[in-house]
């Protein structure tokens, strides 16, 4: 299993998100710790078999959202605003263009400026 995303807000709160290996689309899943890593539990796990989790974005240790490629025209995306449960947005999305997806940028927002960190091709 592979880990694409953590979002960390205290020494005992934080989100992992997973992407697997082995083609099995349930391997793409959000956990949670909330007591420093000894213990994560499985928050959600997918059951769309062409998305594809891309990015995690949290803005507070209770909403945020989890971005992934287009699947048929609609972005498959996630939201939480109780740090507990994900439901897809999809339906509050812009639809896809032909073959668009995520380039994934890590951006830092700090004081109302935006600062890129890195690009991953």
């Amino acid at each position: 299993m592979q880990f694409r995303d953590v979002q960390a807000f205290s020494a005992n709160v934080a989100y992992l998100m997973s992407i697997g290996t082995s083609g099995d689309p349930t391997e793409f899943r959000i956990y949670k710790t909330e007591d420093g890593g000894a213990t994560w539990t499985i928050q959600f796990e997918n059951q769309n078999v062409n998305a594809f989790l891309r990015r995690l974005c949290l803005w507070t240790p209770h909403r945020g959202i989890a971005h992934s490629d287009s699947v048929n025209g609609v972005f498959p995306d996630l939201r939480t605003t109780d740090g507990t449960t994900w439901q897809y947005i999809s339906n509050n999305m812009p639809a896809a263009l032909p073959g668009e997806n995520l380039l994934c940028v890590e951006w830092d927002l700090r004081h109302n400026t935006r600062w890129k960190e890195r690009v991953d091709l």
